[in-house]
């Protein structure tokens, strides 16, 4: 699914829940939103909004939700089965990003994902965390980083050229997450990956 009125559309991948709706929904528009007026996108809140509730006004089991935005102001939906971690522990590897950390495409969810796609083809494992020029580990392809220390999760600084996630915000507001720098052998003992559609799953370096 495209909208072909620009080189890429933006894109937010979100959880629906019977009970609950579209988890963290508010979180979802927000970032779009700031997207959409950073790089000159059209968009009316109320009409994503409304399009989203008729979306899923029939679903009576968990699934996930995938909105796309044009330039021009155009909304796509795209309703699919719910899909978490594959695996209890996710065995990932990590490759240095080709990317520097002020690329649009990795600031913005957006449908070009070419540089997600050379990372995952390069590392070989479902998901594959990206390191930047300095050695410091940033982001999976579709997922934010964190590593317990103490009480608290830690994770990678939007400092390092990462999308701001909206679990890894939601957490970070809740208290439960600080940012810190990380490499990759802070992750030697175990880490977690986690997005908003997926959750959170246990991690450890593929070997």
């Amino acid at each position: 699914m495209a909208l072909a009125d620009g080189r890429f559309d933006l894109i937010e991948t979100m959880a629906f829940d019977p009970l609950e709706g579209i988890r963290l929904l508010e979180r979802h528009l927000a970032r779009i939103k700031a997207s959409a007026d950073a790089l000159g996108f059209h968009i009316d809140r109320h009409d994503v909004r409304n399009e989203l509730q008729a979306a899923t006004f029939r679903l009576r089991g968990r699934s996930r939700v995938r909105l796309m935005l044009s330039r021009g102001g155009a909304i796509a939906i795209e309703v699919r089965g719910h899909l978490g971690w594959p695996d209890p522990i996710m065995k990932v590897a990590a490759v240095p990003r080709h990317a520097p950390a002020d690329d649009l495409r990795l600031l913005h969810k957006t449908s070009d994902r070419s540089l997600y796609k050379d990372a995952l083809k390069r590392g070989g494992t479902y998901e594959v965390l990206l390191i930047d020029a300095q050695g410091y580990l940033t982001e999976g392809c579709f997922s934010s980083i964190f590593v317990e220390r103490g009480d608290k999760l830690v994770t990678p600084p939007l400092s390092r050229g990462i999308l701001p996630g909206i679990l890894r915000q939601s957490l970070i507001d809740m208290g439960e997450a600080i940012e810190g720098d990380l490499r990759p052998y802070d992750l030697e003992r175990g880490f977690f990956i986690g997005n908003a559609a997926r959750g959170m799953a246990a991690a450890t370096w593929s070997r």
